[in-house]
């Protein structure tokens, strides 16, 4: 993957149009034919979440919630995952739910990203920027009836912040990466001709989110 540092001053139009995720988590897959844990293949136990300092009454979990976000091949037929079996290309997770993700935000890899934490570190003043090129060589993930896929989502997701937005110091919107609170959301992956849609609460039971899905 490569990364080019961008002016921001140069990608105003960019600015407008994005709607960008959080970085791509670490996936398991167990192949047809290859020996896994279970039948199904996958990950056995799910991630433990953060807790509340002890000496709160309810030990309640805080965000961020690393989850498990499970692709489950529930039809009779091969199902295709267009994406890549590596960490620099997305499969097309999102969420959305109340603030920070009213609106539907990706799970994965940014694409372009103008850091909050960058304002001023260009010589114009302008906000540092980066693209990635993503380099998705790999063949599509195909996953037979009954067999699933993970993707580890860490809680996280990039946000646009505006300029009037609290804790934004910079002159125009940046980018920061937040978690997502306690809640209900729906969580989707991308397909042709339409996504797959399943609502959850987080922090999910068990840590796991599951997808179902079926070849069109």
């Amino acid at each position: 993957m490569r990364t080019r540092l961008l002016d921001a001053a140069a990608v105003v139009a960019v600015l407008a149009a994005a709607l960008c995720g959080v970085a791509c988590g670490r996936v398991v897959l167990d192949r047809p034919g290859e020996a896994g844990p279970d039948a199904g293949g996958g990950v056995d136990t799910a991630p433990a979440h953060d807790v509340a300092p002890p000496g709160d009454d309810a030990l309640l979990p805080v965000p961020p919630f690393a989850t498990v976000i499970r692709v489950i091949n529930v039809g009779d037929r091969d199902f295709r995952l267009e994406g890549e079996d590596n960490s620099t290309c997305p499969y097309g997770f999102g969420i959305q739910g109340g603030a920070p993700v009213d609106q539907p935000t990706p799970l994965e890899e940014p694409s372009f990203s103008c850091g909050c934490d960058q304002c001023g570190a260009t010589m114009n003043g302008h906000l540092r920027c980066a693209t990635n090129d993503f380099l998705c060589q790999e063949a599509p993930i195909v996953l037979r009836p009954g067999a699933h896929f993970d993707f580890v989502w860490p809680g996280t997701v990039q946000v646009w912040l505006s300029p009037l937005a609290a804790g934004n110091p910079c002159a125009s919107a940046c980018t920061a990466v937040l978690p997502v609170p306690a809640g209900s959301y729906v969580f989707t992956l991308g397909h042709d001709p339409l996504p797959f849609t399943v609502q959850s609460p987080l922090p999910a039971p068990g840590g796991v989110v599951e997808i179902p899905v079926t070849a069109p």
